[in-house]
């Protein structure tokens, strides 16, 4: 998986899928780090997810993250409470929530 592609599959993911049971009006940063690296944010709100590339300093969780090691958690691969407790992603802010969000945009 490229940066691209993970970009794409958070969109579709945003057309596709309705998240509720996390708190509204939240904002994720993935910070996409290594040879193919970028940035980009979530932010969920009644249910619904929008993507959008760049940067949101006001975020409730970042995530530092290869897109190696993100398109493992993606694919259901990789636990995410594995990833953040061996270090091959690091969550920053409210990390349980962090935890919650990634377990609930795995592939189905």
């Amino acid at each position: 998986m490229t940066y691209r592609e993970c970009l794409d599959y958070f969109h579709k993911l945003s057309v596709h899928r309705n998240i509720d049971g996390l708190q509204d009006d939240t904002y994720f940063q993935f910070d996409v780090i290594g040879r193919d690296s970028g940035h980009f944010y979530i932010h969920l709100k009644d249910g619904t997810l929008e993507v959008i590339s760049g940067e949101y300093k006001q975020r409730n969780v970042q995530f530092i993250v290869t897109i190696s090691s993100l398109e493992r958690v993606i694919n259901g691969v990789m636990d995410p409470i594995y990833a953040y407790a061996t270090g091959k992603l690091n969550i920053a802010g409210d990390v349980s929530l962090g935890r919650n969000f990634l377990s609930r945009i795995i592939k189905e």
